[in-house]
């Protein structure tokens, strides 16, 4: 979000803050093309972002702080009053959801998880297997320090940033690739 506070000042908001209220927090909007209106779907006065939307485009998953830590939630498109919570994680906020082929991702402390509507988060193994001839039996875990992450369209993928570099996994587990050498 970037605005402006007084001629020629721009501040924008810091989507790593935790418990804000004011007018610049975040809701979930939809936008219809054909009409050009814009609606509020969500009213917490608090941050409520993220939103995806389910394979069938019936269903809006989302990051919410409402019960005073952010975890996802959901509603049907066409009843946004009927917001209901999937997480209950403590500590820590959920950061970065992604949505694909019916299966979520998101990281929370530092950690890659799997969610399918209906059933509990899923930690994701990361353990690198290096294909290089120098290094080829070398093994790196990745338990912390996920910054960034999205989930492949089919759902079967997850790419990741931990330590500066950039990494692709399968959901199911196996081999992860590193992308990056910096």
């Amino acid at each position: 979000w970037y605005g402006a506070r007084s001629k020629g000042e721009i501040f924008y908001e810091d989507e790593f803050r935790k418990h804000h209220v004011s007018a610049i927090t975040r809701d979930v909007w939809k936008y219809d093309a054909k009409t050009g209106k814009h609606t509020m779907l969500t009213s917490f006065k608090g941050e409520d972002r993220n939103p995806v939307l389910s394979s069938d485009e019936t269903t809006v998953f989302f990051l919410s702080e409402e019960s005073g830590n952010f975890n996802v939630h959901k509603f049907a498109l066409d009843d946004p009053s009927q917001n209901q919570q999937l997480t209950y994680l403590k500590t820590h906020p959920v950061r970065f959801l992604s949505y694909g082929s019916g299966t979520m991702a998101f990281s929370y402390d530092g950690e890659l998880y799997t969610l399918k509507d209906g059933a509990q988060p899923e930690k994701v193994d990361v353990i690198i297997r290096t294909q290089d001839g120098a290094n080829a039996d070398k093994f790196v875990a990745i338990n912390a320090g996920v910054r960034e992450m999205a989930i492949s369209p089919n759902g079967k993928e997850i790419a990741f940033i931990a330590r500066g570099e950039v990494f692709v996994t399968a959901v199911e587990g196996g081999l992860t690739k590193r992308l990056t050498d910096t």
